[in-house]
């Protein structure tokens, strides 16, 4: 038996992918299935169902729903942000290595006020070439 189906196209305004994709079966039955689809230029779902198209009142309740979700994950988000201490948590400086308590290394070059010096790293074993401000020290 084939089942003949029916495709709609409702703008994505207002309706987040996930909340559609988990109730558009809840709503619609087990043979309902939606994607992201773009219709002359505006993004939004593909609705295929064998019966009729989401009504008014449940596209409202997949909106309010999706406001829900929106909500939750920006306060999620901002509750991440409040336990960083840091602006630019991407940012955040990474050790490579760390130089020992004595300074072995010679200088190399000085050009306007900055001091070029190779230093041998302990932990590495190699050359690390490091600038400084022949002024500030």
């Amino acid at each position: 038996m084939s089942y003949k189906m029916n495709r709609y196209w409702i703008p994505n305004v207002e309706i987040s992918k996930k909340v559609i994709t988990q109730d558009i079966q809840y709503y619609l039955g087990p043979g309902a299935i939606v994607r992201p689809y773009t219709r002359e230029g505006q993004d939004g779902f593909l609705i295929t169902t064998p019966g009729e198209c989401l009504t008014d009142e449940q596209i409202d309740d997949i909106c309010c729903k999706s406001r829900e979700v929106w909500e939750q994950q920006a306060a999620a988000r901002a509750q991440e942000k409040s336990d960083k201490q840091l602006k630019r948590p991407l940012h955040k400086p990474v050790v490579v290595s760390r130089a020992s308590n004595s300074y072995r290394g010679s200088i190399i070059a000085t050009t306007g006020g900055l001091v070029m010096a190779r230093v041998v790293g302990e932990a590495q074993g190699g050359d690390i070439v490091g600038r400084k401000n022949a002024a500030t020290g």
